[in-house]
């Protein structure tokens, strides 16, 4: 895994979470190499992650969601910000994120609840259609925000779930 691991940025490479996922994805592909994306491709591209196969790039978004969520078995997608930056929405519809990995961890036990979704198929048939949406209001940039939400039922019957340990 280390060797996959090229460079840190902020959210770290020994972070395990982030470590666990990589290893997931790692083994749902063959003949396949994986990177941090660069910063361009994190913040322009919702890439956390590229993962290139037979001399394309894929790239991976990831997000990790408190366990007391994991209930919730939905898929929050940042739709509104009070500022001039594009939100993950935003670039998500613009096509460049090909997979996502969204999880919830239990810090206490190092359990992950994910799903790996497909994102073209998800841009193909639910994107414009959240089963929710929910917005936040505080009076600051950072709490003023809205969220689209597709749960998993909505996913697994549009064929956008790639893998998943939800049952």
């Amino acid at each position: 895994m280390d060797a996959l691991v090229a460079k840190s940025f902020a959210w770290g490479e020994s972070d395990p979470k982030r470590k666990m996922a990589m290893t997931i994805l790692q083994g749902m592909l063959t003949e396949s190499t994986i990177r941090l994306a660069t910063k361009q491709e994190d913040m322009n591209d919702s890439s956390d992650l590229v993962i290139t196969k037979n001399g394309k790039d894929y790239g991976v978004g990831m997000r990790f969601r408190q366990w007391k969520y994991a209930n919730h078995r939905d898929l929050t997608i940042r739709a509104s910000l009070q500022s001039d930056h594009d939100t993950e929405f935003q670039k998500i519809k613009r096509g460049k994120c090909r997979i996502y990995f969204y999880a919830w961890y239990n810090y206490d036990t190092n359990w992950l609840k994910y799903m790996v979704i497909d994102m073209d198929k998800f841009r193909e048939t639910i994107i414009d259609e959240p089963d929710d949406k929910r917005f936040n209001t505080g009076g600051n940039q950072y709490t003023d925000t809205g969220f689209y939400c597709y749960n998993y039922k909505s996913l697994k019957k549009a064929g956008c779930i790639i893998k998943t340990n939800l049952t």
